[in-house]
């Protein structure tokens, strides 16, 4: 057997070998939730409104985590699949919860007294990656009165795009930026349906400064148009008996915009104020390349538990 022939083999083997290793689709991209507006909150008779944002139902008729085809040479990924490191359900709830918080109206959890309770559905969530790229997110977004249950609004958020990678075509990076600005539009055209549509359901609701109101917000199809909501007698009474039962807390983090979530619950980015239940609650912060802090802080009665965390690089 010659020399050159003896060579060849243990390489071919190798070859064989890294081949055989190689997944059948691509690792998990993790998209970070950007948020719109300039954070001038809609207040209710000179509080903000409470919102409470259930967990989001997802129904596409895909996996959980499944967003789309690999169609095109990535340089850096492989396989055919584009997976999410979280449900697609999950991603957009916590979209909703941020875009809220930035918004300036206060998150409540699921016994927290609220104003309104925000249901969400999503329809498509996907992005093919080929010649050209082409993205689709459709959800479908309803708030109902906390009390009664009954729609107040509802409407479709839309977001459709398609693009050519360019000359040197697509990487992860590319493919997780462009997903981000799909989700960015979707908060934006969010915010835009909130600002023109909850002063109709609160008659007594106000901005800090009043915007030019657009009679349609482009991306944004209204399903049932806002019902007003009785204007309460007196909303004294309701803040005192709420402080009696619930505290505050707000979060600050070096640096900011880590992920807050209290127990599992996303509720937005630091900076962030919370209304919270009296008693106990565990306290998570995650920023990418940073190690995941968790708290335990008192949450008392009608005062505000304030924390201040540095993040450890990993």
């Amino acid at each position: 057997m010659s020399a050159r022939l003896l060579l060849a083999m243990p390489v071919a083997a190798l070859l064989a070998a890294c081949a055989g290793m190689l997944p059948g689709s691509s690792g998990p991209l993790h998209v970070d939730v950007p948020v719109a507006g300039d954070g001038r909150p809609l207040l209710r008779a000179g509080r903000p409104l409470r919102a409470r944002v259930a967990a989001f139902t997802d129904a596409r008729d895909a996996a959980p985590r499944e967003i789309g085809k690999i169609r095109s040479t990535v340089r850096d990924m492989h396989g055919t699949e584009l997976l999410l490191d979280r449900d697609v359900g999950v991603l957009m709830a916590e979209a909703t919860r941020a875009q809220f918080a930035a918004d300036g109206m206060q998150l409540v959890g699921p016994d927290g007294e609220a104003d309104f309770a925000v249901e969400g559905t999503v329809k498509s969530f996907s992005l093919d990656v080929a010649g050209r790229d082409e993205r689709n997110i459709v959800v479908e977004v309803a708030l109902r009165d906390a009390m009664t249950g009954k729609v107040q609004w509802a409407g479709a958020i839309t977001d459709q795009d398609d693009r050519y990678a360019g000359v040197f075509g697509n990487n992860r990076a590319s493919i997780v930026a462009y997903l981000e600005e799909g989700v960015a539009n979707y908060n934006t055209r969010l915010s835009a349906a909130l600002r023109e549509n909850l002063p109709k359901v609160y008659p007594d609701a106000v901005e800090s400064a009043l915007p030019a109101r657009h009679s349609v917000v482009p991306g944004v199809t209204t399903l049932q148009a806002p019902a007003p909501a009785a204007k309460p007698e007196s909303l004294a009474p309701a803040v005192a008996a709420t402080t009696a039962a619930t505290g505050h807390f707000a979060v600050r983090t070096v640096p900011p915009r880590a992920r807050v979530y209290v127990g599992d619950v996303y509720y937005g980015m630091s900076p962030l104020r919370l209304e919270l239940p009296a008693g106990v609650a565990t306290i998570s912060l995650k920023l990418g390349g940073y190690r995941t802090a968790s708290e335990k802080v008192a949450i008392r009665p009608g005062e505000t538990t304030e924390l201040e965390l540095p993040l450890e690089r990993q």
